[in-house]
């Protein structure tokens, strides 16, 4: 499907099949804007850094406004970085001491 231009429906073939990665891949050539932002929230929600700034810069060059930033250094070294589940599980501790 992809070889024929049909980005669109390789990307949701991959996903129906439980590859969301390749679903990614497959709009990464898909020629318009939303399949490029949909792509990239596809790897910004599989943690997928080098993916994401790959398609990031292909937005930017041809010319598409409003480019989400990624992640910073600071904040994905950030203590805080680990998600909900961590940080309740330190309040959850902070409370057990008193």
């Amino acid at each position: 499907m992809q070889l024929i231009g049909n980005h669109r429906g390789a990307s949701e073939l991959f996903d129906a099949l439980g590859c969301p990665y390749d679903a990614a891949l497959a709009l990464l050539d898909a020629p318009d804007e939303l399949a490029l932002r949909r792509a990239l929230d596809i790897s910004n929600a599989l943690g997928a850094v080098a993916t994401a700034r790959i398609i990031r810069q292909k937005m930017r060059s041809r010319g598409i406004r409003s480019v989400p930033a990624g992640q910073r250094a600071a904040t994905t070294a950030s203590r805080f970085s680990g998600g909900r589940r961590r940080w309740l599980a330190g309040w959850a501790g902070m409370a057990s001491r008193r």
